[in-house]
């Protein structure tokens, strides 16, 4: 069994390389990671081939030295405005009425629900099955082997643009990596944050990144909505650099050390200094400012993301387990109460588990995804693996190019 899984998230303001070792299916010893700043990336989406290119390598660089290993295959991430999502139900009846559920009959069904109008632009990344159901036995993960009449599948679909899943697999390949699979950003934060029982009780994971913020609905164990945001933590960082007419450097500086969206904290009135866009000019901001500018942000984040969820899943008490904050963008401090006081439900921190070796240097919300391309990767590794090496590298592209237009 090929145990050592290597995440490779290509985010708008870090890329972040994570190297697992797998001790079972649901515990990981991390041995290597790197992190720099993201370079021609912007809401999720390469912008320039060349600079996003660079970036990996200097992640993959800092990974593989701390693993000391060589890394020549990733799982890869993927974001931005271009997601679509949406849930499909299909039923068959079965060939006699009160017969055994066979493998060629979900496979029949599922075929099926994958059928779907796709857009000439678009490629189907995820079809996630939500669950079976056999007469009016509901709820089932596998039928196989029971009896029924009328077999039921519910799956959710999630499309990408082909053109942004290319030009992420052009990256990797241009620095020598083959890409074993691209994985929307968050399932695979969900797997380093969220608890089997809060998907029970139904949570919403909210991925705050530099460019966009991810959301993904589980209720029942089970995913039943995604959507991308094209707002995130790097346009808190704008509004601020706007306001103080300060290099976005310096405002991202601020915001990391002072950044908050409350209004009741007890240093409001402290004055800091900020060099103004040329260097020469130094001006004088309070606290409480740099606050009520977040704040504005903050409010406008929460009621986007809060109005999704409403669409998605009506009454917002089914979710008994809340929303989960996670991502860089999360570390905004005061965040959480927001998204609490708007939409009444319980909010945290999520905080990446089930890790051991390097916790302290990837224990941030930054690696969330990083760490859960390890956990969402290895559940079909030994298969993916398998195919890498049974492929030359460029049958491997090759193949995966085809796949895109068929």
């Amino acid at each position: 069994m090929y145990s050592t899984v290597v995440g490779l998230d290509i985010g708008t303001t870090k890329v972040t390389a994570v190297v697992g070792e797998m001790i079972d299916e649901t515990h990981t010893k991390v041995i290597g990671m790197g992190i720099t700043p993201s370079r021609g990336m912007e809401k999720g989406i390469v912008k320039n081939v060349e600079e996003t290119s660079a970036c990996i390598q200097e992640a993959i660089d800092k990974a593989q030295r701390m693993a000391d290993m060589a890394i020549d295959y990733v799982y890869i991430g993927i974001a931005g405005g271009h997601i679509e999502s949406v849930n499909r139900t299909v039923e068959i009846d079965l060939r006699e009425p009160n017969t055994c559920v066979t493998q060629e009959d979900v496979d029949l069904i599922l075929s099926m629900a994958k059928d779907i109008q796709v857009p000439e632009d678009k490629e189907i990344i995820h079809t996630i099955i939500r669950e079976y159901s056999l007469d009016e036995n509901r709820g089932l993960k596998d039928p196989v082997g029971m009896t029924g009449s009328k077999l039921k599948v519910t799956v959710h679909i999630v499309l990408g643009a082909i053109s942004a899943i290319r030009d992420l697999v052009r990256c990797a390949h241009n620095v020598n990596l083959d890409v074993a699979e691209v994985i929307l950003q968050p399932l695979a934060s969900a797997e380093a944050i969220l608890t089997e029982d809060e998907k029970k009780m139904g949570v919403v994971l909210v991925d705050i990144g530099g460019g966009t913020t991810d959301i993904a609905v589980f209720q029942k164990g089970q995913l039943t909505h995604t959507r991308v945001i094209p707002l995130g933590g790097g346009h808190f960082t704008n509004d601020l650099s706007v306001y103080l007419r300060s290099p976005y450097s310096e405002a991202e500086k601020l915001k990391i050390r002072y950044g908050s969206v409350d209004l009741h904290q007890s240093d409001l009135g402290q004055s800091l200094e900020v060099p103004a866009v040329g260097g020469e000019e130094r001006r004088k901001v309070t606290v409480g400012a740099v606050a009520e500018v977040l704040r504005a942000r903050g409010e406008e984040l929460a009621e986007l993301v809060l109005e999704d969820i409403f669409e998605s899943v009506g009454e917002l008490q089914q979710l008994g387990a809340g929303i989960v904050l996670t991502g860089g963008g999360s570390q905004t401090r005061g965040l959480d109460v927001l998204f609490q006081d708007l939409g009444g439900l319980p909010v945290r921190i999520g905080k990446i588990r089930d890790v051991t070796g390097l916790v302290e240097k990837v224990s941030s919300p930054v690696f969330a995804t990083g760490v859960g391309l390890i956990f969402y990767g290895y559940r079909n590794h030994e298969m993916v693996m398998r195919s890498l090496h049974e492929e030359s590298f460029f049958e491997r592209v090759i193949s995966t190019i085809k796949g895109w237009f068929v």
